[in-house]
């Protein structure tokens, strides 16, 4: 199963840069799919977001939910991220169950 994440950016954001560094070893570990959105490519979300990036938010781009984290990633966000991965998955199997 694929959890889809959004990583809301912009080109020559070092922080940017470092959260996308950060993601990759955890795509294989969750099987994360990292969606990225350059901010600066649509003026809406330039002017929701301006200065409060990266945002990294579960879900696929334009899913409403609470972000993972803004503008800082650090060892808080590896759990949350790991604690999401393993309760999208619990639920899914348990729908997958009720489904059959």
């Amino acid at each position: 199963m694929l959890l889809d994440v959004t990583l809301y950016g912009r080109a020559d954001c070092c922080l940017c840069d470092k959260l996308r560094e950060a993601l990759r070893p955890l795509e294989g570990e969750l099987g994360l799919v990292v969606h990225e959105v350059d901010i600066d490519s649509v003026s809406d979300l330039r002017a929701r977001f301006g200065l409060l990036i990266p945002l990294l938010v579960p879900g696929l781009p334009g899913t409403v939910a609470p972000p993972f984290c803004q503008t800082r990633f650090n060892a808080d966000t590896i759990t949350l991220l790991r604690t999401w991965a393993k309760q999208s998955r619990v639920e899914y199997q348990a729908k997958q169950t009720n489904i059959v």
